[in-house]
């Protein structure tokens, strides 16, 4: 079993059994409990049907149940649906334990024959892969036996209680392919299924790709170990380097891109560069190409230390100077970095620190532009200062329990540069947001719920506002520790507004009202919910009222509405209430 959660003082359980059509207990099922943002738990059946899931936080839950490959049972969520925004959740406490049992449907089957060369292919991977893109089925798959024989039991047909599926096979030294010899991810025979049907393919001779021979060398001569590379039609397959030699099969036919990389040598592209170079054209199956030899150079070395330790969660990237090609690494807790596999050049580093609080990006040089290092052999570049970054955190409530609101996210812009950053509340309803660059940012707090029947609640705008027009911005600086604690009002409905509020104002909080006008005075009874004005009163402009000067008054409701330019461009004239 593997736990995502946190262990918890009380923990709530699901268990049960799964049972096949005919009621025989189905044996290695997994069993997937997800919560309220499907982060998971998951257990398998025993020989009994048995399964239990532990260590539960409170919650509401949907439960997924995936019999194995070689059982005739098809998907299924509790409640006897396919989906997982169709299956219903169920709300279980910290310290109650739900008992669900399910009996599976028969599914359909796909079956026939792999060969290659003419000959039965044994260990060819056969998967029926859903067309239907409206529906989250597991796909289903057989591997082929001595004979080349397949059988793809227990393919799930859709709510209609109809599905469409391509074949698809994967094998060793040829490339994957749908059925009847199609490269790519679409096209190929469509197969319609309904449970317990079952349709008998013709046999499949794969077609065979192409394939690059050759040699790898370094500075002592043929290279024994390390890997070479191919990239082509988007997939890259690796083979081994033995004894100086490669032969890279079952690449899809094209331009193919060919590298090699081996332990104290500077990983390159064919024939010898350090960057994307010459491919090798093969554009029919069958196509080989050989003598395509790869020398590869001694590697050149960088070490650095990032000053600032403790690191625990950094990496960094060097990249060459066009930003063609990168390589990566670890930083260890002590803040040294060592990067290898390199050809002698100029590489620019981009270091990730956001998690220890430094701000994310290049290293720059006086000017403000990315340093370039020289690296040529093993290169101390020395000490290398990060840019410290600022931090926002707190914990996010309902506006009326007071409870934590476990997945909210927290959004973050810059007001003058660099890129937003977001982060999401713990099951504490606590957030951190670190490692921001010095500037003014606009802050909002929101919750989006996968599923349209799930709870959603209306944004908070930084300070404390539900209309963006009125929002502030935080000043973050270098080491800055700003506190912002939002409340989330319950928005049962999906309209943007309030439920207590529309409840209150005499609208009804199970219905999507937002776009009536309940007093009819031209606002929308969202307009009013944001404004906070009265939905059942009409308002009046404020040069209507004798002697107002409202509308042209610093810091009015009209300037500011001005400034944010929401309703004009809904052809409304702002209204105050009296």
């Amino acid at each position: 079993m593997i736990t995502l959660w946190a262990g918890f003082a009380l923990a709530a359980t699901v268990s049960g059994t799964v049972t096949d059509a005919q009621g025989v207990p189905v044996d290695n099922a997994f069993v997937i409990v997800y919560d309220s943002r499907f982060q998971f738990e998951f257990a398998q059946t025993d020989e009994n049907g048995f399964y239990e899931v532990t260590d539960l936080p409170g919650d509401r839950f949907r439960v997924r149940f995936l019999p194995p490959s070689a059982s005739d049972a098809a998907e299924q969520w509790a409640g006897g649906v396919l989906g997982a925004c169709n299956a219903p959740s169920q709300t279980i406490a910290s310290d109650e334990d739900a008992v669900i049992d399910v009996q599976l449907s028969e599914g359909a089957s796909l079956a026939g024959r792999i060969l290659a060369n003419g000959e039965p292919l044994q260990g060819a991977r056969v998967t029926a892969k859903t067309r239907r893109t409206s529906i989250v089925a597991q796909s289903r798959f057989d591997f082929t036996d001595a004979n080349g024989d397949y059988r793809v039991r227990g393919i799930t047909p859709d709510q209609e209680g109809m599905g469409v599926f391509a074949v698809e096979v994967q094998a060793t030294d040829v490339p994957t392919q749908i059925y009847p010899g199609i490269y790519g991810n679409t096209g190929g025979d469509e197969f319609t299924v309904t449970p317990g049907s079952s349709e008998e393919l013709p046999d499949y001779s794969l077609r065979p790709g192409v394939e690059v021979r050759g040699t790898v060398s370094g500075p002592s001569g043929l290279v024994n170990g390390g890997e070479l590379a191919a990239f082509s039609g988007s997939r890259t397959t690796t083979t081994p380097i033995a004894g100086g030699s490669y032969t890279a099969r079952g690449l899809r036919p094209g331009d193919v891109l060919v590298w090699a990389y081996a332990d104290g040598l500077a990983t390159t592209y064919f024939p010898s560069s350090p960057t994307p170079s010459d491919r090798i054209s093969l554009p029919e199956d069958g196509d080989s190409a050989r003598d395509i030899d790869v020398v590869l150079p001694s590697e050149s070395r960088l070490t650095a230390r990032l000053l600032g330790s403790p690191f625990t969660a950094s990496s960094v990237l060097l990249f060459n100077e066009a930003q063609t090609s990168a390589v990566s690494a670890q930083v260890e807790e002590d803040g040294t970095v060592s990067i290898g596999t390199l050809h002698p050049g100029r590489y620019l580093m981009f270091v990730d620190a956001v998690d220890d609080g430094f701000v994310e990006g290049f290293i720059l040089n006086d000017a403000g532009d990315p340093r370039a290092f020289s690296i040529d052999g093993v290169t101390d570049v020395g000490d290398v200062a990060l840019a410290r970054g600022g931090a926002i955190s707190g914990i996010v409530r309902d506006t009326y329990t007071g409870g934590p609101i476990y997945g909210a996210a927290i959004i973050a812009e810059p007001t003058l540069r660099g890129d937003r950053r977001s982060t999401t509340t713990n099951r504490d309803g606590e957030y951190s947001l670190v490692g921001l660059t010095a500037d003014r940012w606009q802050l909002r707090a929101e919750y989006q719920s996968q599923c349209l029947a799930d709870p959603l609640y209306v944004p908070t705008y930084y300070p404390d506002q539900i209309n963006p027009t009125f929002g502030g911005v935080v000043e973050v600086s270098a080491g800055s520790e700003t506190q912002w604690s939002p409340t989330l009002a319950p928005d049962t409905d999906r309209d943007g507004m309030d439920d207590v509020w529309e409840s209150e104002n005499g609208l009804d909080p199970s219905r999507d009202d937002s776009l009536e006008d309940a007093d009819g005075d031209g606002f929308t009874n969202r307009d009013e919910y944001l404004l906070g004005t009265d939905p059942n009163e009409t308002t009046v402009l404020p040069a209507e009222e004798e002697g107002c000067n409202c509308a042209t008054a610093p810091g009015s409701l009209w300037g500011l509405w001005l400034a944010g330019g929401a309703l004009l461009m809904r052809r409304r004239r702002l209204l105050t209430s009296p």
